[in-house]
Parts: C-alpha cells; sequence; structure tokens
C-alpha cells in the first residue's frame, strides 16, 4: 500500500500479486489480503501524521473505494 504514488492508484488484486511474487507463489489469497489491507488501513488513518501508509490509493477490484477502510471517502 506504501508503494502506491501519489497520483497512482493499486487495487486488492495489484497486491495479491505483489505479495505472490514476492513469496514466490502463484497468487495470495483475496480474503486474507482484503483483511489486512483494512487492518494496515484502520492503523495507519489512527496512527494519523505519524504514518505514510497511502491507504486510499488502495481501491477495491472494481475500481471503487473501499467503503470498510476508516475515514470512507476522504473528499
Amino acid at each position: 500500500m506504501r508503494k502506491a504514488k501519489h497520483g497512482k492508484v493499486a487495487t486488492i488484486n495489484d497486491l495479491r500479486e505483489a505479495l505472490a511474487k514476492k513469496r514466490g507463489t502463484d497468487m495470495a489469497r483475496l480474503t486474507k489480503t482484503g483483511i489486512f489491507a483494512l487492518i494496515a488501513a484502520e492503523v495507519s488513518a489512527l496512527a494519523g501524521h505519524k504514518n505514510t501508509i497511502s491507504w486510499w490509493r488502495t481501491l477495491k477490484t472494481g475500481g471503487e473505494l473501499n467503503p470498510k477502510y476508516h475515514g470512507r471517502i476522504l473528499f
């Protein structure tokens, strides 16, 4: 989630592919990736400016914001 640069976005499937590549497997599980992305988003949002995870740049597979993330829609 940290690697999504300003002006760019990533999807959960992008995260799954990156995790799989890093670990040398075919694919990471959707449910577990989603759960840990949600946890990272919540912790990052609650930490405020102390944490630099751009969780709002991680979208659902269809390209929409995840309504479960802390703060929901930011604009």
